[in-house]
């Protein structure tokens, strides 16, 4: 069913889902698998990021964060957002959906805004793992 639904997207719920990386990350600021939990509806979308270690707990004080939308292209599948975290750091995702590999996939970067020194990930790869998001995964408690 699933397979069903991600094969016959609708362009304003195109990006709805979690995507999940499938490799851990590995960075100088991140260590671990990250996931973007995204609602999508025409031009808005809204959502919450989470980081976890290998063995799935939380990797960051914060482990998650809301997901603020700064631009969103549907003719590209493209968007930017950020999210803001507890410990005062704030992320840049510029991100696109590629639709020609099965499951589709999330490609782009993530930054740290203002950082020194700290290089983007400029391979960040999120695969759509389901076109559902449970109740826990909508909600960021920090």
């Amino acid at each position: 069913m699933a397979l069903l639904v991600a094969g016959c997207t609708d362009a304003d719920r195109a990006l709805t889902g979690r995507w999940v990386s499938q490799e851990p990350i590995v960075s100088g600021w991140l260590v671990g698998k990250t996931e973007l939990t995204i609602g999508h509806f025409g031009s808005e979308l809204t959502g919450v990021a989470w980081f976890d270690d290998d063995d799935g707990v939380g990797s960051r004080v914060c482990p998650c964060a809301f997901i603020d939308q700064l631009t969103l292209d549907l003719t590209a599948k493209r968007f930017t957002a950020s999210t803001d975290f507890c410990d005062g750091a704030k992320w840049l995702w510029d991100l696109t959906l590629d639709e020609s590999v099965d499951p589709p996939v999330l490609v782009g970067r993530v930054e740290v805004k203002d950082s020194a020194g700290l290089a983007p990930i400029e391979d960040l790869r999120l695969v759509l793992s389901d076109t559902f998001i449970p109740d826990d995964r909508k909600l960021c408690d920090r």
